[in-house]
């Protein structure tokens, strides 16, 4: 059983570039000395060998491994009971190996990537240089079978299951000769097909003609005991479909004739031979280390090899995507089908594989190394916050403050040459504020916040604020506090006075003269009232900004009411407060009664004469109708203003009322 088989993989920069005609060390293209039949350190300006691979491979390079046979003996497996190489089971047994025949010792590959192709490099080595030819077959299956990797093993358990497509190159090695007849068969269904040869110009094998010791392995080989070649795997893969390997073994076959018994083999382990690879793209969110995004899709174009195409890539994780099936040397464009919402797309980018990947995207994870990472930047909006009176005329003197959910606060600046509109830029799209008006202007009433602002698109306030017609995010609207009007009702002593009552009017024409038609602005009277210092008081409150007039419209008995007094109304002096007007005292003055009684004084009883004042004529108090108790005499006796001696006619009488 094999202890270990070479990785298949890998790509190698040259500090030289290959010759571009024929050489005398390895292929036209590849920088891996073949020709010479060794393993010593590259001899040739910027080639390869298998010891330099080994020892100091370039470091994109997969350095080159043994996979060593068991020890020769008993215990050593080989196929027996004729097995052939049409076998497609073969027969695993112990031992059996002729001493004549090929003891088989190592078994080493190595796949060489440039910007020339791919270039499969073989090596074998046996115990001993046996009589007659050699023969060794490469066989390279679709199925893996191994100690790992179990699912593709035959009914042996030890060689793979073949399918149809699978790879058999032959080495063949006349006794004596030093150049290998290199040729390789594919299985179709029972068994392998015709043999092709090789271009020899793309093809080469050869063995070692004198003893040589190797890093590689640690061991020396006599001579004719260890043989390379080196194969452009144009020769084996179609340059427009993927064909792939995982899984190689090496086996050596008795005779020159294909239908001879195979003998003794090196079981096969995984490897990784195809001419296609994968593409892995991260989403990334702000730069090339932001974190993985989600949300997006991607295309490639054209479609991959994979039957049918595959143009759409597949989603491994949020931020990974991947597809398969890539055919090396192919130049695929990238597309960014679908942006994540609230981010600004990407431009498109193309990738050239050249790398097989073992597992393809099966083993990709969120871990993985991308090929192309694409940024998608996260549009930035603004708020545009419109301030109006209550009338809807743009208004000044306040100030707002923008909160993102869950996160931080900033003032929103006006705009200059606008009244009343407030702007604030570079707010990630899909951020959701809350709005606060922070200063309330002087007089008006604080408007409610606003609980929630979504920025739905990219916009910025330069351009909103330009536009032909702006739109507001939205719009606060402050409306004008009340103001309060104190009246002070006092008689003409200057002595409080309750129980007169007035309504407010709007002064329509604004020409401070309360006039008939003019609308009550409170539809209920105010009442002076009140104690001590309160008294002779009353108040309209809550009064909008306007033009009114103050109106006694219920005076006291026994006082004339005073004149209307009209005032305007108009902002207070700070936020929330409205404006209060204490109006000169309104006066009312005090009526008065003149009695006049006209007696006769010879009898001292009352005499109903004329009596005129300011104009007007009643008749003085006569006999009759006098409260109880109290006599015409009485009345005729009182003093006061009386004047005695006076006959009939106009007396001329004049009173003036203090």
């Amino acid at each position: 059983m094999a202890a270990g088989l070479a990785g298949l993989g890998g790509a190698v920069a040259f500090a030289v570039d290959p010759p571009a005609g024929a050489n005398t060390w390895g292929l036209n293209g590849s920088g891996f000395e073949v020709r010479d039949g060794d393993t010593l350190v590259a001899n040739h300006g910027g080639s390869l060998d298998w010891d330099s691979l080994h020892t100091s491979a370039p470091a994109d390079a997969t350095q080159a491994q043994v996979d060593r046979d068991k020890n020769s003996g008993g215990s050593d497996d080989s196929f027996g009971n004729g097995t052939k190489e049409d076998t497609a089971v073969p027969s695993v047994v112990s031992g059996s190996i002729p001493p004549n025949k090929s003891d088989l010792k190592e078994f080493g590959s190595w796949v060489e990537r440039n910007g020339n192709g791919q270039y499969l490099h073989l090596y074998w080595s046996r115990v001993q240089d046996p009589t007659g030819t050699t023969n060794m077959d490469f066989e390279f299956n679709q199925n893996t079978c191994t100690t790992t990797v179990t699912s593709g093993c035959s009914a042996n358990g030890v060689t793979p299951i073949r399918k149809a497509g699978d790879l058999l190159i032959t080495y063949d090695l006349a006794n004596g000769g030093s150049v290998a007849v290199l040729s390789f068969r594919t299985w179709g269904t029972t068994s392998w097909g015709a043999s092709t040869p090789f271009d020899p110009t793309k093809a080469y094998g050869s063995i070692n003609g004198a003893p040589i010791t190797s890093s590689l392995t640690g061991g020396s080989y006599s001579p004719r005991t260890f043989g390379e070649a080196s194969i452009n795997l144009s020769l084996i893969f179609d340059s427009t479909a993927c064909r792939s390997f995982g899984g190689a073994y090496l086996k050596s076959r008795s005779s020159d004739a294909f239908s001879s018994a195979v003998k003794d083999f090196i079981a096969p382990i995984g490897v990784d031979l195809t001419n296609c690879g994968r593409l892995v793209l991260n989403k990334r969110a702000g730069s090339s280390s932001g974190s993985l995004l989600g949300g997006a899709s991607f295309t490639i174009d054209p479609p991959s090899n994979a039957s049918p195409g595959v143009s759409t890539m597949t989603s491994i994780s949020t931020g990974v995507f991947c597809v398969d099936n890539l055919l090396f040397g192919t130049t695929y464009t990238v597309h960014e089908s679908v942006t994540p919402t609230n981010y600004a797309g990407a431009a498109d980018q193309t990738f050239t594989p050249t790398t097989a990947n073992a597992g393809g995207c099966g083993a990709v994870t969120s871990s993985s190394t991308p090929n192309l990472t694409f940024v998608n930047i996260l549009q930035t909006g603004s708020v545009l916050v419109q301030k109006v009176d209550g009338n809807g005329n743009a208004l000044t003197g306040a100030a707002f403050t923008a909160t993102l959910t869950g996160g931080s606060a900033a003032s929103i600046p006006s705009v200059a040459g606008h009244t009343g509109l407030f702007c604030l830029d570079s707010l990630p799209v899909g951020g959701t504020y809350a709005i606060t008006e922070s200063t309330v202007p002087a007089g008006y009433n604080g408007a409610a916040s606003i609980s929630s602002v979504t920025i739905s698109s990219a916009s910025t306030c330069a351009t909103r604020t330009a536009a032909a017609t702006i739109t507001p995010d939205r719009t606060v609207t402050n409306n004008a506090a009340p103001g309060t009007i104190n009246i002070a009702k006092v008689d003409d002593r200057g002595l409080p006075l309750n129980g007169a009552g007035f309504t407010l009017y709007v002064d329509t024409n604004q020409d401070g003269i309360h006039q008939a038609g003019e609308t009550t602005a409170q539809g209920s009277e105010v009442t002076t009232s009140g104690s001590g210092a309160t008294a002779g008081t009353a108040s309209f409150s809550n009064v909008p900004l306007d033009y009114y007039c103050v109106v006694e419209t219920t005076v006291p008995t026994g006082y004339a009411g005073a004149p209307a007094q009209c005032v305007q109304v108009q902002l207070g002096g700070s936020a929330g407060s409205g404006q209060t007007l204490n109006l000169p005292s309104f006066t009312d003055t005090r009526s008065h009664k003149v009695i006049v009684l006209v007696c006769h004084e010879g009898s001292n009883t009352l005499d109903p004469s004329p009596v005129t004042v300011n104009g007007t004529t009643t008749t003085s108090l006569g006999t009759g109708g006098l409260p109880v108790g109290v006599t015409e005499a009485q009345l005729c006796g009182l003093g006061g203003s009386s004047y005695g001696g006076l006959g009939h006619g106009n007396v001329g009488a004049t009173a003036d009322v203090q």
